[in-house]
């Protein structure tokens, strides 16, 4: 499977010294290109990213392993809108939001709702 900068971590970062955007994938050594704008450095470090996955493969090496908390973030994300969560499990989203809010228990029915559709 070829690697998609989705699931890796992005860090961008403003370089007083450079004056422009300092972005890198910090899991990819050497990984790293810049911009004027925060929007330029997001599709130069895209390219960047392009340009070592393909130079690896075409030199018969792997790329790193991508940032297992982000695939842990992407595996939840779902969940962490509660929107979502009270959408999937048909629950009322402000009585789900009061009832984690509060601490409160939730029905019989509310949880097994809620079980139903987490993980």
């Amino acid at each position: 499977m070829k690697a998609d900068i989705k699931d890796y971590e992005i860090k961008i970062s403003w370089s007083a010294e450079d004056d422009c955007f300092f972005a890198r994938v910090p899991a990819i050594e050497g990984c790293m290109s810049h911009g004027n704008t925060l929007e330029e450095a997001a599709g130069n470090i895209r390219e960047a990213f392009v340009g070592i996955i393909e130079a690896m493969d075409a030199h018969g090496h792997e790329a790193p392993a991508p940032d297992m908390t982000r695939q842990r973030l992407g595996s939840v994300s779902r969940f962490l809108n509660l929107s979502a969560l009270a959408r999937e499990s048909g629950l009322n989203k402000h009585t789900l939001r009061s009832k984690l809010r509060n601490g409160t228990r939730f029905t019989a029915a509310e949880a097994a709702a809620l079980k139903r559709v987490l993980p």
